[in-house]
């Protein structure tokens, strides 16, 4: 968002009354009068004043922007920790269902050595 500009939308009460008719124009125009002097003290003031506004703005913008980084830094940290979590535990259940399917085809290739020893024995018997 953008400050607030810095000129005077409205005249203060030391200033002349707006002109009325064309004769009070023609006397503030008329080149042998003087320009009336610029109040350049007030327009430091002023400048001064909208830098601290803006300032100040600013400052409240970067503690906002620093709180919110350290929102998205624990969240980021709370993720990471549980999809750490997460991951651990699908690695545990895939080496169980490993382990057991060795322990399945080495109970499975026990099984067949002894019908292969079995099935010797009894040709042995059967040959002799």
């Amino acid at each position: 968002m953008r400050p607030t500009s810095g000129q005077r939308k409205n005249a203060d009460a030391n200033d002349k009354p707006a002109i009325e008719n064309e004769e009070d124009l023609e006397e503030q125009c008329d080149p042998a009068n003087q320009i009336v002097d610029f109040d350049w003290e007030d327009l430091a003031v002023r400048y001064h004043h909208e830098m601290r506004q803006c300032q100040q703005h600013e400052e409240d913008l970067l503690k906002e922007y620093g709180e919110l980084m350290d929102f998205f830094r624990v969240w980021v940290e709370s993720g990471h920790a549980h999809e750490t979590d997460r991951t651990y535990h699908r690695l545990r259940t895939r080496m169980t269902h490993v382990q057991s399917s060795e322990e399945h085809l080495e109970k499975t290739r026990n099984h067949y050595i002894n019908v292969v020893k079995a099935f010797e024995s009894a040709l042995n018997l059967l040959n002799s």
